[in-house]
């Protein structure tokens, strides 16, 4: 459509139905306009885990990332105000998947954590491998990524 292509940024919740969400993610990628999906909540989330394309940004809690996996819910890990290792392997498992390129990830009391493909002043953060906590801390505390069209 002429005027989505035309958007700088379009941000979806899962409010809208299944079907919607996954023509905004399809002509998203199309238009090579950036899609930002908010879960809203957990039973609402799973409406946005199989998008037809990875969206751009996704803005889940605890729970609602759980949901997006097909994981049952579970009690956000504690220690202290590090992020525990758990959290960022489920984030590395959210960024396998295929879920999305950038994962805002709230952690209440803990603040946020935001997954890139490519942390800005570090080497690529490969998922796959052990996290180092001071690099994914980096994720965080770093500068946020432009929105830029793909």
């Amino acid at each position: 459509t002429p005027s989505f292509s035309r958007s700088v940024l379009a941000i979806c919740d899962a409010n809208l139905p299944a079907a919607t969400l996954e023509r905004l993610a399809r002509l998203g990628a199309e238009a090579r306009v950036p899609v930002w999906f908010e879960p809203v909540s957990v039973a609402k989330a799973v409406k946005g885990a199989r998008p037809p394309h990875p969206w751009h940004l996704i803005s889940p809690n605890w729970d609602e990332l759980l949901a997006l996996l097909g994981r049952p819910p579970e009690a956000l890990p504690e220690s202290g105000m590090e992020i525990p290792l758990q959290v960022l392997r489920t984030l590395a498992a959210a960024r396998e998947a295929g879920l999305a390129e950038y994962i805002l990830l709230t952690l209440g009391p803990l603040g946020a954590l935001l997954a890139v493909p490519q942390l800005p002043t570090s080497p690529t953060l490969n998922c796959t491998q052990t996290f180092d906590m001071p690099n994914a801390l980096q994720c965080a505390a770093g500068d946020i990524p432009p929105l830029e069209p793909r």
